[in-house]
């Protein structure tokens, strides 16, 4: 088992080496799971606090739920946890399934398969969602306008200062206005 190089990488470099090793865990098993853990540790080195989330949405296939089990995986081997790795190397990897391996590292295949997301990717949920996202917010956005609009027609009619209008129908008016708009802000288009 070879550890990785001790040197300093870009971000870049180490997106790429990440997705690399990924990819050969999915094929060939636990030690690139680990690689990918001791390069995703050093990126949390280099990122400000509070990054790390971002980044790996950013730049890696899997989530953060897996970035964590593949840094567990390399901090328990690089601090010489060998239970662990004494688990893996008699065949009973929390990476792979088995009957002994219901563990918080879970199926790691089987997450990843694209057909339980009907043969889509993250980075095309994640469009969608974005897409979803501008949609309410522009439907939104539309709904504040006439509600304005309509205002502004009613106004002209029932304002205190013009024939036929009043207080109580201005108040009225007002408080109908406020719950539009109320209810314009929790407007979901997409349910």
């Amino acid at each position: 088992m070879s550890v990785p190089e001790a040197r300093a990488h870009s971000l870049t470099e180490l997106a790429q080496l990440i997705e690399e090793e990924h990819a050969l865990g999915e094929e060939q098993g636990r030690d690139h799971f680990r690689r990918a853990g001791e390069y995703l540790l050093e990126v949390k080195e280099q990122l400000p606090r509070g990054k790390f989330g971002s980044w790996i949405r950013r730049h890696c296939s899997f989530d953060q739920s897996s970035a964590s089990k593949y840094m567990r995986l390399a901090k328990d081997y690089r601090e010489g946890s060998k239970a662990l790795y004494d688990r893996l190397e008699a065949g009973k990897s929390p990476l792979r399934p088995n009957a002994n391996s219901a563990r918080w590292y879970g199926n790691v295949r089987e997450s990843f398969k694209p057909e339980k997301f009907g043969r889509r990717t993250a980075e095309q949920i994640r469009a969608a969602d974005l897409g979803r996202a501008r949609e309410t917010k522009l439907a939104r956005d539309l709904s504040h306008k006439l509600i304005d609009v309509g205002y502004k027609v009613f106004a002209g009619k029932f304002h205190p200062d013009h024939r036929g209008g009043s207080h109580e129908a201005m108040q009225r008016l007002n408080k109908v206005r406020t719950a539009l708009h109320a209810a314009a802000d929790r407007l979901e288009i997409f349910q």
